[in-house]
């Protein structure tokens, strides 16, 4: 197995580049280069972490946008969005506890959480609401001044 060391993806040894990156600099991975596992979201990227530390495999998580990322023209890619990295001697391993954890994770019943008890749903009403009296007041500032300007015009006769 070849190693590109650009975006950190493990090639098939017949490659000539890396089919990320198209480098051509690949060498013959090391046990403790550093392979993309895979990208996930920063909750089940805490939770793959956890799980890794517990079966004794190092792991390195970054946020995609830190250097260079093999998904950076992904536009599925969320800011919240993380690389999980591990090491080449551990990939395989690795990605069995990944597949596990997706498992559980798609076996979890659905949350049945309402629309007010979701992270951030007070927080966008909040700004909503800030908004919508944010304009009433300068509607009502620019109200008033047409109304003083209409007053002054008024006493000065014209």
């Amino acid at each position: 197995m070849l190693y590109c060391a650009r975006c950190r993806t493990p090639v098939d040894s017949s490659a000539r580049r890396c089919p990320n990156c198209k480098n051509t600099k690949l060498r013959a991975a090391a046990p403790e280069d550093s392979v993309l596992l895979h990208r996930a979201d920063a909750y089940a990227a805490g939770l793959l972490e956890s799980r890794l530390l517990e079966a004794g495999i190092s792991c390195q998580i970054e946020p995609v946008s830190q250097g260079y990322s093999a998904h950076l023209s992904d536009p599925t890619a969320l800011p919240t969005d993380r690389n999980l990295y591990v090491p080449f001697g551990s990939l395989e391993a690795a990605q069995a506890i990944s597949a596990q954890l997706k498992q559980e994770l798609d076996a979890a019943p659905a949350s049945e959480e309402t629309e007010a008890e979701r992270p951030g749903f007070r927080r966008l009403l909040l700004e909503t609401v800030s908004v919508v009296v944010f304009l009433l007041l300068i509607m009502a500032a620019v109200f008033s001044a047409d109304a003083v300007a209409n007053w002054i015009r008024s006493l000065l006769g014209f």
